[in-house]
């Protein structure tokens, strides 16, 4: 039986906010630079919008354009996936294969506190598939 273990445990912590005017080539910088797979698009003190290395990909660099001439604002998803950090793991999985995304907005009373990617879902089945095949003491 797989536990039920909160966000909270695997979220990261780590939100990166952009201004919408961000040109492709500089979020591109700041994700290799920062070593993370999306920034958060943000306006008038809240967040509008993700900009994932995927949408990077597609939405820009197959582009005939120059990246430094495409917005965050133009090729960001909207509105932002959210979980409340008390949520199951189970439930992120559930709502990122139904709502077909990769990055989740993990929230504390509807307020921003982090982030929980499919890789942060791998790395918790990882540990608790290491626990299951511990020997017994």
């Amino acid at each position: 039986m797989i536990p039920r273990v909160p966000v909270r445990k695997f979220m990261s912590m780590r939100i990166r906010g952009v201004p919408p005017s961000t040109d492709a080539r500089e979020l591109a910088r700041l994700m290799a630079d920062e070593g993370i797979g999306c920034l958060l698009v943000e306006q008038h003190g809240g967040f509008v919008g993700i900009v994932t290395e995927t949408d990077l990909v597609r939405k820009a660099l197959s582009q005939p354009v120059d990246p430094s001439e495409i917005s965050a604002e133009s090729i960001m998803s909207f509105p932002i996936a959210s979980i409340d950090e008390g949520a199951t793991l189970e439930t992120a999985h559930e709502m990122m294969g139904s709502q077909r995304v990769r990055h989740l907005l993990v929230t504390r009373e509807g307020a921003p506190v982090g982030l929980i990617s499919v890789r942060s879902l791998l790395d918790a089945a990882y540990d608790w598939a290491l626990q299951m095949n511990k020997p017994a003491a």
